[in-house]
């Protein structure tokens, strides 16, 4: 083998060589490590105002919110309370509506504050006979004391805000054989299953009616239902949803077959070239 053909094979591999080595650094960068480009700023849009020579121009006034109170009626047309709007953010129910049972006359009040103006509204408040009332298992010698259904409907529907719906009942006569012990409770029909919330009497009950308060925080609508019982009804433990464990991921070296290969060829063209530039030496002497 001549010279000339000695120098062709060592400058191609010396190109081959240049070659592999840019080809493994740009395998060897994570696309991640590239920063991001700077962004353009966008020039902020500037309002001219309307020339003094001509045109038209006019001064923006905010809207003013108009305080109002509307009836609320029940559904034989009877003014049974107010809606009235305080401000923008404050929008207030009250509703009051006696009933009798059994020559007993029972009274609920109804207060809220609403997220919005209802259109045409109608509350009914419906006293019913606490013989015969539906309510859950677990109770201990259960009294019902009164059952009241409340239903609502306006042209634009209710929104009432959450948490915010106080209800007062007034039960007739005083409360016989209470004692430190007995619970009372109010249990809201929710569509099957029974929301139970813990009330006191408010007042003596010894005396000739008794209130109970009731903070409903899911609306003021359903079937509520005044029970006593000698024994707390204990609240049911939620069932604890199973946290599920996080699926390891692998971690990535960095290192690939690709980069294996490129390696091992950059070291085989180092090796060559290595190889003739002494043969190329020895036979120059």
């Amino acid at each position: 083998m001549g010279k000339n053909s000695l120098r062709v094979i060592m400058a191609a591999a010396i190109i081959l060589l240049f070659v592999f080595s840019i080809m493994d650094s740009a395998v060897a960068i994570d696309p991640g490590d590239i920063p991001p480009g700077i962004p353009t700023p966008v020039p902020k849009a500037t309002s001219t105002p309307p020339s003094s020579s001509g045109g038209s121009s006019y001064d923006y006034s905010p809207p003013v919110f108009q305080p109002y109170e509307i009836m609320v009626l029940n559904s034989a047309g009877e003014v049974i309370g107010t809606v009235k709007g305080i401000s923008a953010s404050d929008i207030r129910l009250h509703v009051q509506q006696g009933g009798w049972d059994n020559g007993y006359n029972y009274e609920m009040v109804i207060d809220a504050k609403l997220n919005g103006k209802p259109v045409n509204p109608i509350i009914d408040i419906a006293f019913k006979s606490p013989e015969g009332a539906s309510l859950p298992e677990g109770f201990i010698d259960p009294k019902v004391l009164a059952v009241a259904e409340v239903n609502a409907k306006s042209d634009n529907g209710w929104d009432v805000t959450h948490g915010t719906s106080k209800l007062t009942v007034k039960i007739p006569g005083p409360i016989k054989n209470y004692g430190s012990s007995d619970k009372f409770y109010v249990l809201r029909n929710a569509g099957g299953s029974y929301e139970m919330i813990e009330v006191r009497p408010s007042g003596s009950t010894d005396g000739q009616e008794v209130s109970f308060e009731i903070n409903s925080p899911n609306g003021f609508t359903s079937t509520f239902t005044l029970v006593k019982v000698l024994t707390a009804i204990p609240t049911p433990e939620p069932t604890p949803t199973p946290t599920p464990e996080p699926t390891p991921v692998t971690e990535q070296t960095g290192i690939n077959t690709w980069t294996i290969l490129l390696g091992i060829l950059t070291l085989f063209a180092m090796a060559i070239t290595i190889f003739y530039f002494l043969v190329l030496a020895r036979r120059g002497k």
